[in-house]
């Protein structure tokens, strides 16, 4: 196979490496500072205030189970934006001006971590990087075909350096500042933050006006293709989708608290950039580590929530007895394992929960929970390498599903289904799988929903499937009204 975007096969960064990134960007030492403050946490109203183009980072978990439905994060006024160029080089704006840099966006990242300061602090992030990676950044760790258009010119990835955050404590209702150095002084942004009034701009969606990038009749053809693959024993699964675009005027922080107010989730996100937004109701964890630690949470299996528990157990009991469901679920936990495995330290990867159910405000799923023990210290492109893109969106095996996904669906996927959260400085990371999310950009809204096809499914099924998933977001929208 050949290929005109190879795998990225730049050696490790090293110690003299990374201050040399770093003292290029002109950040000095790592010394993390947590603080309780009494800002009353409120970040949609933040989020209202913020001017256009504005660079601000919102992670915030609003439902889901208590062990990751917890931490919130705010960040605006970043330090750097990062924004990784085609070629694999790292923009860098800042306020004076700075250039490209040499170096790959995930050795920046790296280089932006010390592992070492880790310690006993009270919240998971404290200061750092908040921002997504694209799906199609799947390109730098697997050598995959470059035939897709992307069309709407969003990065492969983007993410904002701030030295200053708001970080909430869902579960215990307490706020804390934290700073990357004692040197920071965030007064004056928090002063801004806290006192700054709405914006007076309207946001309106045209919610008559949506287009589809492939029509029913063409989605029904690529699902019938994909399962031509499966049954030629090409893959066991592939993860089809297709894209709607709607017209959008204003700014996108409404678009958001609507996603949200229809979909509270664990790992909802707004990353709003100077030329585009990535807004996220995701409830899938990709990858989360905590210093010690590596977990993932693959979610395969879907039912729509019954508001009486009998009748929801019911429906989840039927899920689980579901071959189709079970046999895709246990593909990618197998998947996942095998991820994991390459990172983590032999006999330390395993299942605590295997396709347990989840219950949010609209449906239910199946998730299960897989965790191992990699080496202290492991950077960020060792992680990312061994594991990106989850295997929950791609199919099995992911390299091949990849490679049929890139031949058969017409468009970039962009930031759907690639992967929105943090790299704190102090080593830890959390991010989401990007499902139920949203591109705003150039005037239009971009969504994009697919499911899973093997064996069994019915195109016609699995073209409904995207309806359904689709008129859930787009319902969402609704409550984005401009009186």
């Amino acid at each position: 196979m050949t290929s005109d975007q190879g795998a990225w096969t730049s050696p490790p960064l090293d110690a003299g490496r990374r201050a040399a990134i770093r003292a290029e960007l002109g950040l000095g030492d790592i010394a993390p500072v947590v603080e309780p403050t009494t800002v009353d946490w409120d970040p949609a109203r933040w989020l209202a205030g913020l001017a256009e183009g504005e660079v601000a980072s919102l992670l915030e978990s609003s439902a889901g189970p208590d062990d990751v439905a917890r931490w919130s994060i705010f960040g605006s006024a970043p330090r750097l934006v990062l924004t990784a160029l085609p070629e694999g080089t790292t923009q860098v704006d800042a306020a004076d001006g700075r250039a490209p840099v040499a170096a790959h966006l995930v050795d920046v990242a790296d280089a932006l971590r010390d592992p070492g300061c880790a310690g006993s602090s009270p919240v998971p992030f404290v200061g750092g990087l908040i921002g997504y990676l694209a799906y199609d950044a799947g390109r730098w760790f697997e050598v995959l075909p470059a035939t897709v258009d992307h069309d709407i010119g969003t990065p492969l990835a983007a993410f904002a350096y701030y030295e200053a955050a708001l970080v909430h404590d869902g579960l215990e209702d307490r706020t804390y500042l934290v700073r990357t150095h004692p040197d920071v002084d965030a007064g004056p942004w928090l002063e801004d933050l806290t006192t700054r009034p709405p914006t007076d701009a309207v946001t309106t969606v045209g919610r008559d006006a949506v287009e589809w990038n492939l029509t029913r009749d063409e989605y029904i053809a690529l699902v019938g293709r994909a399962r031509d693959y499966v049954f030629a024993g090409d893959v066991f699964e592939v993860c089809l989708s297709r894209r709607f675009t709607l017209p959008l005027a204003g700014p996108p922080a409404p678009v958001y608290a609507a996603l949200r107010h229809r979909s509270p989730s664990p790992f909802a996100a707004y990353c709003g950039f100077a030329d585009h937004t990535v807004l996220s109701s995701s409830p899938e964890r990709f990858l989360s580590y905590d210093g010690a630690r590596l977990e993932t949470r693959p979610i395969k299996g879907t039912s729509r929530r019954h508001d009486d528990p009998t009748a929801n157990a019911e429906v989840v009991a039927e899920m689980r007895a579901d071959r189709k469901q079970m046999a895709e679920h246990l593909m990618i936990v197998d998947l996942s394992r095998s991820d994991l495995g390459r990172v983590c330290a032999p006999g330390t990867v395993g299942v605590p929960h295997l396709a347990r159910a989840e219950t949010y405000s609209h449906v239910n799923h199946l998730v299960s929970v897989i965790e191992g023990r990699p080496p202290a210290g492991i950077g960020v492109r060792q992680l990312l390498s061994a594991t990106f893109p989850g295997g929950s969106i791609t199919g099995a095996p992911k390299v091949r599903s990849m490679e049929v996904i890139d031949e058969l669906e017409p468009v970039a996927r962009g930031a759907y289904t690639g992967s929105v959260g943090y790299l704190s400085v102090d080593g830890r990371v959390d991010l989401n799988i990007a499902i139920r999310t949203l591109v705003a950009a150039d005037g239009r809204l971009h969504g994009q929903v697919g499911g899973a096809v093997v064996a069994d499914s019915d195109p016609a099924a699995e073209w409904q499937e995207t309806e359904d998933k689709a008129q859930g977001m787009l319902a969402a929208l609704d409550a984005v009204d401009p009186t």
